[in-house]
């Protein structure tokens, strides 16, 4: 067998070296195949394929794929996947063009799969048949003519994957569930059923034998010819029916399992009904369907005393999707059944005077009228209770014109055995005149009792009906009628003309005692409108039947809890010494051996129920029942009340969050654990309310309308709250249980602001103290001060956990060697310390003070004649700060003025160097991380005399013989009598290079003294030993260049005079003289008669007029 699927497998690469996407004639072509060959592979991918140049016109291709198995312990067989074939166009039913696979290693074996151009499909997936004998598969495709390449409508290809598997694996499906909105059945029916157009879910699994990977296995459900996929699938179906359908399930190798049904049934608004024999037999009908009690349900001897010549007046009804009050049951009739829904029947059989007909006859009211078409059961039964029970409906054409005054057609239930009579009261005509002993063989249950009457009367057309529109005339027997036990005319689910309400049939027996019910329902005087009785399935109970599950939804329910009790009854609540039985119970499968042969437990559980029949009395059964109890809140601990810390607004998460009742529950409700998932009320089945009084919340009036945002007022205050909690399953709010709380309010204090508290000290401990409670609730902007109170805290750790708070807030001391600190300010509610708020604010002492008092004086020498010096006020420096405090925490500054001083303004720039008289200096010591805090001091300035001293000498200058810039022999020491006019004897003379060694004494210069630069500016140093002042003063040394003179050439002028005379002008010379000078004019020339003379400069040898000088010739 071959199936369609579509798997993703990519195969490259073959035994004969083929690789993916190989075309297959050019391999033969190329020599790679043979048109007729085989390949052992287990993986690869083949095409053929006319695209582009290649000719496929009138080709035979053959190929053969066998599994490569010599790795595997197992025989395996190959499947082919992806597979396609186009055709050309237009070919039509032409026999020269096909493909085909067949299951085996040559064109003998049979074909599995083929395509041809007028039959073009072909599944995408194909197998070997798991029986194969060499797991083979043979493919084959023919060409005719009429194939062009490359035109479009003349492509033709051919392309598929080939793989190996194993033989299949066993596959079993399995259907989990049928789900849907509604049901027209019970949900657990064999066969559901299902109003149209209802999407029904349908869910599966399935068991593998090779654990195979659930999202490889394909689940196809197939309905009525209709296909859908996947493990989950929602469908629906439109006409009423029988919808028969299957799951297979298929696994990625192709494997199919065996097809599991799964059948619904879609109904309509008509009953459905079948004769017996055609869903159920009649011993079916009786024993399975009409009677409940499972085993214990003893019917015996069932048999069909008379009945259409078919059958049919006999058989199965289900309610589908109609109103009809009996959801299936058996149904007895004086036609065949099929006339219930309007289908042509079995009519018009007639009587044989039998004794069931005369039976009837006296039923009907009147022995000597005729009943026809008589359908009688008769069967055995006992019962393990006393009273015995079953519902029916009585149906007849007969409510139609005037038929119900005068057409009884009648039905009877005889029951007879041991304590029943053959012979009782009765009122056979409704007319309570009439009320007479018939002897019956039996008791007649298929009886109405009106109200007021004594005798029960058949239940017939005539005694039961609405009046109008049939209005009985007096003396007919409709006279008498009781419209009380009448339903409807013309109902819409069935094509019977009128139908009784449902009526029950009781009666008493003796438990354990063999008795015989006949069934009998016949035509009066006619056979043409025929009458039904319908019976409802399992109402006859005469089995071990605990009855109906009590569920939530149930009338029955009751509230848990421990006073809270259930009934559970079998065999109506006794055991009769006549039955020799047994009787064990269980709960949720524990067995409760205290309640051993126990007919009526009591019970204030939820759980399951079941009840085992056992003992010499011929029965072993059991049957079991859901009790289900509404759940009661029951709670471990009391109420606590609820404290809130705020302002005037919505509780916090409102009254849920203030207190939810969940979180006190001491179980589930029903007395068993809280399950793990569950997290709320509404998830246990309760709803809760909350109420601001206990008598609001008992009568539920007034509920808090929205608890989420409930409004709490500010200031203190305190309100009660009372939480009912009831079931929320049946919406009528039972099992209310009430608890109540105190809802407590306390305004929360915001802190606003707060102030840092810093202060100036002076070290002293006075001046260490700090206020705290400068912070205080007045002070900090809270609502309402007088509800406040205000604590301090050294960390906010311990603010936030109201610890360690500063005992003495009003004199506080910051910790040593600490100027500032932060403090927290707790603010709480006086009635809750919980509500509280939590700020900081800085606190500082910044000590400062004049370290010496008092300031010592500071003496400067007088340095200008006019009484003052240059001062270094910062001397003052270390008595200033003293022995408190350092220059990196403090700063210092100096001023002229104290108003200066004190308002730090116009400090004096250069303390170290400050030039002035004698006088008062201001000193101002500020804390640098408070400048506020200063303190101010005074101290004295003199001035010393200083030595008298002429320090206005030099230059010194001198020439440079040799131009080398330097001159080695300056006299130092001819100045000193200059600088010492006065002779002072302390007073002490020195040259230095550089102010700093004047001022120093260091390096003082020798005398004479060699230069080191062309002009040199060196110092003079006086000091007067007796006061130690020192004077200095610069002192140039100058070097004038020598000038670079030319000797020139001799003036000479011939004596014309001849008087040995002559004039000469010596400044003719010069220019030559000075060739060798950059700036002539910055020389003065003069002239003399001889060369001492020149150099020492003396007046007596200088020429005046050198441009006149007289020479005496040679």
């Amino acid at each position: 067998m071959w199936r369609s699927l579509l798997l993703f497998i990519f195969l490259i690469s073959t035994y004969v070296g083929f690789s993916q996407d190989i075309n297959w004639p050019q391999a033969v072509e190329d020599g790679d195949l043979n048109a007729t060959d085989e390949i052992v592979s287990c993986e690869g991918s083949i095409i053929a394929s006319n695209e582009g140049d290649f000719d496929l016109e009138n080709e035979s291709f053959q190929i053969t794929i066998c599994p490569d198995d010599e790795d595997s312990e197992d025989d395996l067989i190959v499947f082919l996947t992806e597979v396609s074939v186009q055709w050309p166009n237009g070919l039509g039913e032409n026999p020269n063009f096909f493909f085909s696979v067949h299951d085996g290693d040559s064109t003998a074996a049979p074909v599995i799969a083929s395509s041809s151009p007028d039959s073009p499909g072909i599944p995408a997936g194909i197998v070997a048949d798991d029986n194969s004998e060499t797991g083979c598969l043979t493919i084959v495709f023919e060409t005719g003519s009429y194939i062009i390449p490359g035109f479009p409508s003349s492509l033709f290809e051919i392309n598929f994957d080939f793989g190996c598997r194993l033989p299949c694996q066993e596959i079993v499906p399995q259907l989990i569930s049928i789900e849907a909105d509604e049901f027209c059945s019970d949900e657990d029916a064999e066969t559901p059923t299902f109003a149209p157009d209802t999407d029904i879910t349908f869910t599966a699994d399935a068991f593998t034998s090779n654990e195979s990977n659930f999202d490889d296995l394909t689940f196809e459900w197939n309905f009525n010819g209709n296909t859908l996929t996947g493990s989950e699938v929602t469908t629906s179906f439109t006409n009423p029916g029988l919808i028969v359908g299957t799951l297979t399930v298929i696994d990625e190798f192709l494997c199919e399992s065996e097809p599991l049904s799964v059948n619904v049934i879609v109904g309509d608004e008509i009953l459905n009904v079948s004769p017996q024999d055609e869903a159920y037999s009649l011993e079916e009908l009786i024993a399975d369907v009409m009677v409940g009690g499972g085993e214990c349900a003893n019917v015996n001897n069932i048999e069909a005393l008379r009945e259409s010549p078919n059958g049919t007046s006999i058989g199965y009804f289900s309610r589908g999707c109609s109103d009809f009050p009996f959801n299936e049951g058996l149904v007895i009739g004086s036609a065949g059944v099929q006339e219930i829904v309007g289908e042509p029947a079995e009519n018009g059989w007639g009587g044989t005077g039998g004794t069931e007909e005369n039976l009837l006859a006296v039923v009907g009211g009147n022995p000597g009228n005729s009943v026809n078409d008589a359908s009688v059961i008769e069967f055995e039964f006992s019962s393990f209770e006393s009273t015995v029970s079953f519902d029916y409906i009585y149906a007849s054409q007969e409510y139609t014109s005037s038929y119900p005054c005068s057409y009884a057609d009648p039905f009877a239930f005889i029951i007879s055995g041991p304590g029943i009579e053959d012979e009782y009261e009765y009122i056979p005509d409704g007319n309570p005149a009439n009320q007479e002993f018939q002897d019956l063989g039996g008791f007649n249950v298929a009886t109405i009792t009106p109200d007021g009457l004594d005798a029960p009367m058949p239940t017939t057309a005539t005694n039961i009906h609405p009046g109008a529109p049939f209005n009985c005339g007096a003396g007919s027997l409709g006279e008498f009628f009781y419209p009380e036990f009448f339903n409807t005319l013309n109902p819409p689910y069935h094509e019977v003309n009128g139908e009784t309400n449902r009526l029950t049939a009781e009666f008493e027996v003796v438990p354990c005692e063999t008795y015989t019910l006949k069934l009998m329902v016949a035509d009066w005087n006619d056979t043409i409108l025929n009458s039904f009785v319908f019976i409802e399935g399992g109402s006859f109970n005469i089995g071990a039947d605990l009855g109906d599950d009590i569920t939530l939804d149930d009338d029955r329910v009751i509230c848990w809890g421990e006073d809270q009790t259930q009934i559970l009854e079998i065999f109506g609540g006794s055991l009769d010494a006549n039955c020799e039985i047994s009787l064990e119970w269980f709960k949720d499968g524990e067995n409760l051996p205290e309640f051993d042969d126990m007919a009526s437990i009591e019970i204030s559980d939820s759980g399951v129920y079941e009840v085992f029949v056992g003992g010499d009395g011929g029965c072993n059964d059991n049957d079991s029942i859901l009790v289900q109890f509404l759940p009661t809140a029951e709670y471990e601990d009391p109420f606590d009340d609820f404290s809130i810390c705020g302002t005037s607004s919505t509780l916090p998460g409102g009254l849920p969050a203030a207190l939810n009742p969940f979180d006190y529950l001491a179980h589930n409700g029903i007395g068993q654990d809280i399950p793990e998932d569950a997290e709320s009320m509404a998830d246990l089945g309760f709803e809760v309310t909350y109420f601001e009084n206990f008598e609001d919340a008992e009568n539920f009036e007034n509920p808090i309308e929205n608890p989420e945002d409930y409004q709490i007022p500010g200031g203190n205050f305190v309100n009660t709250i009372c939480v009912r909690v009831n079931e929320n399953i049946t919406g009528e709010r039972q099992c209310p249980t009430i608890e109540c709380f105190d809802l407590i309010s306390y305004e929360e204090p915001e802190i606003i602001e707060t102030e840092d508290l810093f202060q100036c000290g002076d070290f002293s401990p006075a001046t260490q103290l700090i206020d705290l409670t400068q912070n205080n609730p007045a002070s900090i902007g809270v609502q309402e001060p007088a509800i406040v109170e205000a604590l301090y805290f050294i960390t906010e750790a311990d603010a936030l956990a109201n610890e360690n708070a500063i005992e003495n807030p009003t004199n506080y001391t910051l910790p040593t060697g600490i100027e500032q600190q932060t403090i927290y300010i707790r603010a709480q509610n006086i009635g809750a310390g919980a509500c509280s708020d939590v700020a900081s604010f800085e606190v500082g002492v910044y000590n400062v003070e004049i370290g010496t008092n008092p300031l010592p004086l500071i003496e400067a020498c007088e340095e200008d004649g006019q009484g003052n010096g240059t001062f270094n006020l910062t001397e003052q420096n270390p008595f200033v700060l003293g022995e408190n405090q350092s220059s990196q925490d403090y700063s210092i500054s100096y001023f002229e003025e104290l108003a200066d001083a004190n308002g730090a303004s116009n400090p004096i720039n250069q303390p170290s160097e400050y030039f002035g008289g004698a006088g008062d200096i201001y000193v101002r010591i500020q804390n640098n991380n408070n400048p506020d805090c200063f303190e101010v001091g005074q101290f004295e300035i003199g001035i010393i005399e200083s030595a008298a001293v002429n320090l206005a000498v030099g230059p010194i200058e001198a020439c440079d013989n040799n131009n080398d810039g330097f001159f080695h022999e300056f006299d130092l020491d001819v100045l000193i009598d200059d600088i010492n006019f006065t002779d002072n004897p302390e007073l002490e003379v020195s040259f230095h290079p550089t102010i700093q060694d004047a001022e120093s004494g260091q390096n003082p210069l020798p005398s004479p003294y060699a230069s080191v630069t062309e002009n040199q500016t060196i110092f003079i140093r006086a000091v007067d030993a007796e006061s130690g002042c020192i004077q200095t003063a610069p002192l140039e040394l100058i070097i004038y260049p020598s000038p670079l003179l030319e000797t020139p050439e001799p003036l000479t002028l011939c004596d014309d005079n001849e008087t040995g005379v002559r004039t000469f002008d010596l400044t003719l010379v010069e220019g030559e003289v000075l060739v060798n000078i950059d700036n002539p004019n910055n020389f003065d020339i003069a002239y003399y008669n001889n060369e001492n003379g020149a150099i020492e400069e003396n007046p007596g040898n200088l020429i005046a007029t050198p441009t006149g000088y007289e020479s005496q010739s040679d």
